[in-house]
């Protein structure tokens, strides 16, 4: 059984798609603890549905930061 490839394989593509898809959210420069605790707070609920969602794997989903 060959299993299917992921769609997001790279932090940087899932932070793009984080910012297009809340572009209501406040955006700061500087690390993930220097976000707004809303946007920090939808940043794991977004990589936890991308998980969920087979787009991207579990180790990525442990690792990826704003």
């Amino acid at each position: 059984m060959k299993l299917k490839p992921y769609e997001i394989t790279t932090q940087k593509q899932i932070r793009e798609l984080f910012w297009e898809s809340h572009p209501e959210l406040p955006r700061k420069a500087g690390s993930h603890n220097d976000q707004h605790c809303d946007t920090r707070s939808a940043f794991c609920f977004f990589l936890d549905n991308l998980q969920r969602d087979g787009r991207i794997s579990q180790a990525l989903s442990y690792r990826a930061t704003l």
